[in-house]
């Protein structure tokens, strides 16, 4: 065999190997996902009624936040997914002949891992320093995103007999998810859950905001 005949083999394999990789790849991840042992993940956020309320003239916004399965996502966590929880809300006064007008908006975000060398799930709230833990997933929620409360804005602002319209995106998102993933699985998401759009109204009637 020549050396031309040789190098020539030796480039037409590696762009066929570039493609036959991320295949087998692909292929053993959908075989860990359908295989009896897999954990079935979550597939939707479970959450009480949002309630607004009023404390020493501040608006604030009272959230209770889990998902469908908590078992199953301390499966999904233990398996070494990490996870990032994200709460985006605005605060709009309602315009029926123009744009609504935007009032404040607020972004908060949560980080969520297991620990396997502690076996503890460790938890992290933006603007808290604090890393919250514990062994049992259900206790640690329960203590943290279902106890969640923002501060929006000062209750002389809202005036009687107008609406206003608190809007909220939710999502659970994987935050470390390999590149040659995301470039191979045509409809590959890091939503862990749906993400979730909730839409809040309320109005100032006879100078006090409803419970």
């Amino acid at each position: 065999m020549t050396a031309y005949s040789a190098e020539k083999k030796r480039n037409s394999f590696f762009p066929a190997g570039r493609i036959f990789l991320p295949i087998c790849l692909t292929a053993l991840l959908f075989y860990w996902l359908c295989s009896p042992g897999a954990a079935a993940a979550p597939e939707r956020f479970a959450y009480d009624p949002p309630r607004i309320a009023e404390r020493e003239g501040i608006l604030y916004l009272a959230l209770s936040l889990s998902v469908d399965n908590e078992d199953s996502l301390g499966d999904l966590l233990r398996e070494g997914v990490n996870l990032e929880l994200k709460v985006e809300v605005s605060v709009e006064r309602k315009r029926f002949f123009w744009f609504n007008e935007e009032m404040a908006e607020l972004s908060f975000s949560s980080q969520l891992r297991h620990d396997p060398l502690t076996r503890e799930f460790r938890l992290t709230l933006s603007g808290n320093s604090q890393v919250f833990r514990d062994e049992l997933l259900r206790r640690l929620l329960a203590g943290t995103w279902k106890k969640l409360e923002f501060p929006l804005l000062e209750s002389s602002l809202f005036e009687k007999e107008e609406e206003y319209l608190v809007d909220m995106n939710l999502t659970l998102k994987r935050t470390e998810v390999p590149v040659w993933l995301e470039r191979t699985l045509m409809f590959w998401t890091r939503d862990v859950v749906e993400p979730e759009h909730i839409v809040l109204k309320y109005a100032v009637q006879d100078g006090s905001l409803p419970e």
